[in-house]
């Protein structure tokens, strides 16, 4: 982040939760909003007033098994997601067409081209959303939960 506020000085970023940000983030603390940990609410409400959702997580057996619920949050409301590829979110994404994927080493050029694309942007937000609301939208889980539950 550090990286493309240093080269775009027209980005700022907003940080919702127990992040804490490390000392490269220091000379850009003007242009980073903090919000508190948030309820559901609240934080689809956050999530529809930003352009990117970033879900940065490290490579490995845990984070592989994580779901897939902050790109369908994200995209529900109509923002972008740029997340690593884990397991579920390389299911989920098609980076370029309904999101996008970055690996450790690609997360600056990932965001600028993100931010250079977003002529593309509301047809890319439409395809997440409807792709969210298409696989895992309530309707959509019926048979699923009717299971978990043990409900004939």
């Amino acid at each position: 982040l550090a990286e493309v506020l240093a080269q775009r000085p027209d980005v700022e970023v907003m940080v919702v939760g127990y992040i804490e940000h490390g000392p490269a983030m220091q000379k850009f603390a003007a242009r980073v909003t903090r919000r508190p940990f948030q309820d559901y609410v609240n934080l689809q409400r956050l999530l529809g007033s930003v352009e990117f959702n970033l879900m940065p997580l490290q490579s490995n057996a845990f984070t592989d098994c994580k779901s897939e619920l902050k790109y369908f949050q994200a995209a529900s409301v109509g923002t972008l997601s740029i997340a690593s590829p884990s397991f579920t979110y390389r299911g989920a994404i098609r980076s370029g067409e309904n999101g996008y994927l970055a690996k450790a080493h690609e997360w600056t050029e990932v965001i600028v081209r993100a931010i250079d694309q977003m002529d593309e942007y509301e047809q890319m937000a439409m395809i997440a959303r409807q792709d969210s609301l298409q696989k895992f939208s309530w309707e959509r889980q019926h048979g699923v939960i009717v299971k978990a539950l043990g409900i004939d």
